[in-house]
């Protein structure tokens, strides 16, 4: 279990200075996140942004090799027509972070367990997800709390109060 522990280790220090030998450091990437910074890019959308530049970069061909420019342009040009493909992504595009971490907190909840959550549970699970990771911030509950109620007003939550009045309609 040790080595196996340390070879993860390892590897992890090896990826993130190959993360920043190999693709921080290069002109045209610090560009292109330099700009998406000044059109006022929500943390959200850098979320998914870094979700999608790491599908790209963890494929066989570019994994842990050196990148070139036509390697950097491909994955800014991928990153940027999924990211205005994609309907879900535009949705999510203008949630705050606090918004962004319930919902996949709530998704995560509700397809694991198949029940019904509320606020609570919601907020249970992200201090529980506190004590398993140190390097979390949990928010003060009311900051969670409005962060959800945005998202039943948005739709992307339904409050158990609603659930039958949206079965019987459809």
């Amino acid at each position: 279990q040790t080595d196996i522990n340390d070879n993860i280790k390892k590897l992890i220090l090896r990826y993130n200075h190959w993360i920043e030998k190999e693709l921080l450091t290069i002109k045209e990437f610090d560009t292109y996140l330099k700009k998406l910074h000044r059109y006022g890019c929500s943390p959200s959308r850098f979320l998914v942004i870094s979700a999608k530049i790491s599908s790209i970069i963890f494929t066989e061909k570019y994994f842990m090799k050196r990148l070139n420019k036509k390697d950097i342009k491909y994955i800014i040009d991928e990153t940027e027509n999924e990211l205005f493909q994609d309907p879900f992504l535009r949705m999510i595009n203008n949630l705050s972070l606090n918004e962004l971490i319930i919902l996949i907190v709530a998704a995560k909840y509700d397809k694991a367990k198949g029940k019904a959550f509320n606020f609570e549970i919601i907020y249970q699970i992200l201090k529980d997800l506190k004590q398993r990771d140190t390097m979390m911030i949990v928010m003060d509950k009311h900051i969670y709390f409005q962060s959800y109620r945005q998202l039943i007003n948005m739709n992307f939550l339904v409050p158990l109060s609603n659930v039958n009045k949206i079965v019987n309609t459809s």
